[in-house]
């Protein structure tokens, strides 16, 4: 039911005949205005927050200084702008920083450091669906780590293969759970 069928509903069957040219007209025009009106209001409701946001997702990207990248799907342009809106509200502690990777790896993660050896490992566990993009991992934590830390990471939890790539490059990298477990990339961007 449309808004011209519920201005219609207000007016008793006598006083108003609705099968008349000019009260169709009218009475539509007016509920035409008033659907646009709903769907606009419902729109910039959606648009309010990062998490519903579809149209607004460059201009966010803009403000927050990444670099609007439309060939990533919605959800992990979403999982970005979130991770920098935490990253802009002040330190990142570790109980923070594994929730911003879980968010961004789709599962969940866990800081493991070796001070004696200036490293840390972030263990990513597959919860129940994975979608991995580890350049958008990479550029969280440098922005984010210890910047004398060198970081890598393990992935477990691995059902069926694995597979590492970039924007950049084809499939550098391919795991088969079978075989190994775990799933290593070391250094600044190393992969061994």
């Amino acid at each position: 039911m449309g808004f011209k069928d519920f201005l219609f509903s207000f007016f008793p069957s006598g006083w108003l005949n609705p099968k008349l040219e000019g009260n169709k007209r009218f009475f539509n025009g007016i509920g035409n205005s008033l659907d646009y009106v709903y769907d606009l209001a419902h729109q910039v409701e959606l648009e309010s927050s990062v998490s519903t946001a579809v149209l607004t997702l460059s201009d966010r990207e803009i403000e927050y200084g990444l670099a609007p990248d439309p060939s990533l799907d919605v959800e992990s342009r979403r999982s970005r702008l979130l991770a920098r809106m935490q990253e802009e509200d002040g330190p990142v502690n570790t109980e923070d920083f594994e929730k911003a990777l879980g968010v961004l790896s789709s599962g969940v993660a866990k800081v493991i450091p070796n001070h004696n050896n200036y490293s840390v490992l972030y263990h990513l566990t597959v919860t129940s669906s994975f979608h991995l993009n580890l350049t958008l991992l990479e550029e969280y934590i440098r922005r984010n780590k210890l910047a004398h830390y060198a970081h890598s990471f393990r992935i477990g939890g691995l059902t069926n293969i694995l597979t590492y790539s970039t924007n950049r490059s084809e499939p550098i990298y391919e795991s088969i759970p079978l075989y190994c477990g775990a799933f290593y990339a070391g250094g600044e961007n190393d992969l061994c």
